[in-house]
């Protein structure tokens, strides 16, 4: 089994193309296709579903996938143990995020995080809070950033920034002096939700659910997928919704909406860094979790 071979494979796989995978690698196609053919041979397996229109994992793939990464990555964590000076910084740093990590708490992060490490590639995929776990525990990905925990096995967790849960109504829509309300005053309701698998909606849910009360305290309930289609359906009118506070501190300042903290339910969330423990990190990974590790942000 050779390196290249491994490349080859962990290429097609995320690129869905062979083409594609030889572009990434500066091979030719028939090379990629060379190098799979072998380490199928080698293992005796078939790894990647080549009938399809859109390539795919075999079960034998999805098995030897986080394996294939964590041979690569461990090759690379040597070279750059054992001859640092030569060894800099220069990889892909691959990265799924929630939406509200990615939006506003990211872009930051990662310009700094460029500024020390000016070689490193991004690489960022957006998915809900529920899509970012399975991802890295199925080893399609190490690494993410989410404000939705879980305790599973092969998962940990570095918290780096603090929020909170608040009520957001169209600017017009008056419910108290102080911008403190009941969860009690808004029952009957229009109520805008995230869909299932994001993190606010989870911890929506989780809240209500402690103090023994579910989304029937509301009236109308509208799902909607996008954080930015959310905010502008409050500021029109059609209802309201529980989103976190760095996500309407732009709408709330220009006067779009009005925010609320709500007195009885408990509404601090916690955005983390998660990553696998069942594989090895690359250096660029390491690297990451090193940063935010040290340049924690709290609002």
């Amino acid at each position: 089994m050779e390196f290249k071979q491994l490349e080859s494979f962990l290429a097609v796989v995320k690129t869905k193309s062979f083409s594609k995978a030889a572009e990434q690698l500066f091979l030719t196609q028939p090379a990629v296709t060379s190098n799979l053919k072998k380490l199928e041979r080698e293992l005796g397996a078939i790894l990647v579903n080549r009938k399809a229109k859109e390539i795919s994992l075999t079960k034998d793939g999805e098995h030897f996938l986080p394996l294939a990464v964590d041979l690569i990555n461990r090759r690379d964590q040597a070279k750059n143990r054992i001859c640092p000076a030569s060894s800099e910084l220069g990889g892909i740093l691959e990265i799924s995020a929630s939406t509200i990590p990615e939006q506003f708490l990211l872009p930051p992060i990662l310009r700094d995080f460029c500024l020390q490490y000016p070689n490193i590639r991004l690489s960022i995929r957006h998915m809900d809070s529920q899509q970012v776990l399975n991802s890295i525990q199925s080893g399609h990905q190490n690494m993410g950033v989410t404000g939705n925990k879980q305790k599973q096995d092969g998962l940990d967790y570095l918290d780096f920034y603090e929020d909170r849960l608040v009520l957001a109504t169209p600017p017009d829509m008056k419910l108290s002096d102080d911008n403190h309300v009941s969860i009690h005053d808004l029952a009957g309701k229009n109520l805008i939700l995230r869909e299932t698998g994001s993190g606010t909606r989870k911890r929506l849910e989780d809240s209500l659910a402690n103090q023994g009360i579910d989304l029937s305290l509301f009236g109308a309930i509208h799902v909607v997928e996008s954080n930015e289609t959310i905010k502008k359906m409050v500021s029109l009118g059609m209802g309201i919704s529980f989103l976190s506070n760095i996500s309407v501190m732009d709408e709330q300042a220009m006067n779009l909406i009005t925010i609320y903290d709500l007195l009885d339910i408990p509404v601090d969330r916690v955005y983390s860094l998660v990553h696998t423990t069942y594989r090895c990190l690359s250096p660029e990974e390491e690297a990451f979790k090193i940063f935010v590790k040290t340049s924690k942000t709290n609002n």
